[in-house]
């Protein structure tokens, strides 16, 4: 067996079945336990779990959703276009 252990440092890190990006809204609820944090943690769970399922990490994500908001006002293809 190799002792290489590089091979597995681009992968996400997982804690069981959830990315473990997707436990900041826990961590944060365990810091100001109450009903709104509780239920806020709970929606970032579910907005990972979603990303993850259509294949996207929330870097892949944050660039899509900038690249479909503000893809028609790029001020360098205006010229190129008319």
């Amino acid at each position: 067996m190799s002792q290489t252990c590089w091979r597995d440092t681009a992968r996400t890190v997982r804690i069981a079945f959830l990315d473990a990006r997707a436990l900041s809204g826990f961590f944060v609820w365990m810091l100001h336990m109450c009903w709104p944090t509780f239920w806020i943690s709970l929606v970032v769970i579910a907005l990972f779990l979603l990303l993850e399922r259509w294949g996207l990490s929330l870097p892949a994500a944050l660039r899509l959703a900038r690249v479909s908001f503000f893809d028609s006002f790029r001020a360098h293809d205006r010229h190129m276009h008319a």
